[in-house]
């Protein structure tokens, strides 16, 4: 997992509106599988992304969104935060 990664799916989803799997994972130049993990990773902590789930209208079996943008924001500002020295 990486930050960029973590940052393109945030940012596909940080529109609030719904996207199936296949969208996001066009949008950041990821597998869906891959994808589908970094949806993952932004709902557990520390992001915590509130992520709407309900099942798929069009492709796939699941429509994903961000459910808020402060959520969105709070987000990014982990993802971009500080960077630490060594």
């Amino acid at each position: 997992m990486t930050a960029s990664h973590l940052r393109r799916v945030l940012s596909a989803l940080s529109d609030c509106r719904w996207h199936n799997l296949r969208t996001v994972a066009r949008h950041c130049g990821l597998s869906t599988a891959g994808c589908s993990a970094r949806i993952r990773d932004l709902r557990k902590s520390p992001f915590r992304l509130i992520v709407a789930v309900r099942p798929g209208k069009r492709a796939g079996p699941y429509d994903y969104r961000a459910t808020d943008a402060s959520s969105v924001s709070r987000v990014l500002s982990l993802l971009t935060g500080p960077k630490v020295a060594n």
